[in-house]
């Protein structure tokens, strides 16, 4: 398994539909958590809630990469920045 790399920032709503994808491979339980949605832009722009959501999302990120199934599906290595080869070897949802 490959190192967890630095990888080009996402929005919220990045992750948001990356975990939906990631829900028709494994049940939302198998999943790495993902920080709640938050509604009140003011409440999103205190350094304390951005170091929150950025430890929170980084532990998404780490868990994804460390979890050799979940790194496979399609998207993943994309999403985290890591080049795929045309004919690397990927799940199918029946095999998950």
């Amino acid at each position: 398994m490959l190192a967890p790399t630095p990888f080009a920032p996402a929005r919220y709503s990045d992750f948001c539909s990356l975990y939906d994808k990631l829900r028709n491979w494994r049940h939302p339980s198998a999943l790495p958590k993902l920080p709640g949605k938050t509604w009140f832009a003011r409440s999103c722009i205190g350094p304390k809630f951005l170091s929150k959501r950025q430890q929170a999302l980084d532990s998404f990120v780490k868990a994804l990469a460390s979890d050799e199934k979940l790194f496979k599906v399609p998207g993943v290595p994309e999403f985290l920045g890591v080049p795929v080869r045309a004919n690397a070897d990927l799940p199918s949802a029946s095999n998950m």
